[in-house]
């Protein structure tokens, strides 16, 4: 394993639109050492989202269009890894909290990822048990998150 968990080497990215085909990031490589933080920044529609996408997986599993270049995260190739294995490795925080939930009430949400994974129900429970206990979480159980 390299000192990198993220590398994105030489990448084009085009979107097709309702015009024909918007180029969003040409000839774009970087790399990020383990244990470092990345911090992107940027005007609007500069490609942020766009470089967060690839490094998330969601480029090009769910986000489609023409992609050159490689990119690998915690060695994973992104194109060939499913994105339940790369989200081991990566994550993404959102500018506005309230766009980072995907459930209304805090339990669901501690066990969102675990869920989507297909852990059965009665490990998820016990995950829920051992986790708010740890990270002393138990007086906001069963909250709505808002």
């Amino acid at each position: 394993m390299n000192d990198y968990i993220l590398t994105i080497e030489d990448i084009g990215k085009a979107f097709k639109t309702e015009e024909g085909t918007q180029e969003v990031l040409k000839d774009i490589s970087l790399q990020v050492e383990r244990n470092k933080v990345l911090c992107l920044l940027g005007y609007s529609g500069c490609g942020k989202t766009t470089v967060t996408r690839l490094a998330n997986g969601l480029i090009p599993h769910f986000f489609h269009g023409n992609l050159s270049g490689q990119v690998n995260v915690n060695g994973m190739d992104t194109r060939e890894t499913e994105i339940a294995a790369l989200s081991d490795a990566v994550g993404t925080v959102f500018q506005n909290p309230r766009t980072q939930f995907f459930n209304t009430d805090t339990d669901s949400e501690i066990v969102f990822g675990l869920e989507n994974r297909g852990i059965p129900r009665e490990a998820l429970r016990f995950r829920l048990d051992e986790l708010t206990e740890e990270l002393h979480l138990s007086e906001l159980r069963g909250r709505n998150i808002f």
